[in-house]
């Protein structure tokens, strides 16, 4: 006997491909559903704000400057200062700046 694969079906590959889901082919890829792609790209955005304003804690940004900073569109930039200011380590302040928590006075 060969220990080659077989290009013919065989029982106890029934498990396996059972296992793989409706559709899904043994060795075919697949992909991530986009909603966790938004998710990971979401994340390493905050990472990127974060970093930034730990890196200068005297910035203090509007949400223009910022998504000019972050080549973000603007809605999206004010959405994530918005999730930074929420998890509490970004303030808002007045003028419409954002500004590291610890940096705020």
């Amino acid at each position: 006997m060969h220990d080659q694969p077989s290009d013919h079906f065989r029982p106890e590959d029934a498990s396996v491909l059972g296992s793989l889901g409706p559709g899904v082919s043994p060795g075919v890829r697949t992909v991530p559903r986009p909603g966790r792609r938004r998710e990971e790209e979401r994340v390493r955005l905050a990472r990127r704000i974060r970093a930034e304003y730990e890196e200068m804690p005297g910035l203090r940004l509007s949400v223009r400057q910022a998504a000019r900073l972050f080549a973000l569109d603007g809605s999206c930039c004010g959405r994530l200062l918005d999730e930074c200011v929420r998890e509490g380590w970004l303030c808002s302040k007045p003028g419409g700046v954002y500004a590291l928590r610890s940096a705020a006075p």
